[in-house]
């Protein structure tokens, strides 16, 4: 009797017992194969367009936030995706593919052209717009300020 505990014991100890793991787990099924793990995104403003470019990314949206302006009742918030200008009647959201999107400057804040070109007038702007990136379920933020999104629960890049 005793021996048959024993052969138990062992087949117990090399078939049954897993590090912790849940049952049914292997180090390979563990690997982080998240589809964002690859991914990043960064924003260029350039003489005629601001261009957000993606690394690994789908097709998804792209906001902007003037979230660092001297008054803030006077910044755009309309492009933000989420929230829309102070009197909640702007609310763009620009469409990207995999690679991101072009905007060119100088658009009508009353008549934007979602996708093709934004209010913003030029560089001056940068390291005062605070960006967002939908991809799916997850989305990404960066920039000025990311608190402006944190409710959100995004992936600060």
């Amino acid at each position: 009797m005793t021996k048959n505990w024993m052969i138990i014991a062992a087949a117990l100890l090399t078939f049954g017992c897993d590090g912790g793991k849940e049952s049914g787990t292997t180090d390979e099924a563990d690997a982080d194969t998240d589809a964002d793990a690859d991914f990043d995104a960064s924003v260029a403003w350039n003489a005629g367009s601001v261009d957000l470019t993606l690394t690994g990314g789908v097709s998804g949206y792209f906001g902007m936030a003037e979230t660092g302006c001297a008054d803030a009742d006077n910044c755009w918030y309309g492009e933000d995706c989420i929230y829309g200008d102070l009197t909640k009647t702007y609310f763009y959201c620009h469409p990207t593919n995999e690679n991101g999107v072009s905007l060119l400057y100088g658009g009508a804040f009353d008549a934007l052209s979602e996708g093709t070109e934004t209010v913003f007038g030029g560089a001056s702007f940068d390291g005062t717009v605070t960006y967002y990136v939908e991809q799916g379920s997850a989305c990404y933020t960066w920039g000025h300020d990311t608190s402006y999104y944190g409710s959100l629960d995004c992936t600060e890049l």
